[in-house]
C-alpha cells in the first residue's frame, strides 16, 4: 500500500464516527498496523518540515465547518 493510501486509510479511521477501535474491526485491520502507520506518518510528515496528519485534521475541520 501507498504512503498516500496508508495516509487517506489513517485519515478515514480519525474521522470516522466510531470509536477507533469499531472502525479497526469494521476495516479489519490490525490495531498495530494501524498505530503503526500513523507513527510512521507522522514522523515522516515532520522530517519533511511539516505535519501531514495535523494538515489533514485542520483541512478537514474548515470543511465540516463550511469555511
Amino acid at each position: 500500500m501507498s504512503r498516500n493510501e496508508k495516509m487517506k486509510f489513517v485519515r478515514l479511521i480519525e474521522g470516522s464516527d466510531l470509536r477507533i477501535s469499531d472502525s479497526l474491526v469494521k476495516y479489519d485491520m490490525p490495531r498495530s498496523t494501524y498505530y503503526r502507520w500513523k507513527r510512521k506518518l507522522r514522523t515522516q510528515g515532520l522530517q519533511e518540515g511539516r505535519n501531514t496528519l495535523v494538515a489533514a485534521r485542520r483541512d478537514e475541520a474548515i470543511y465540516k465547518s463550511g469555511g
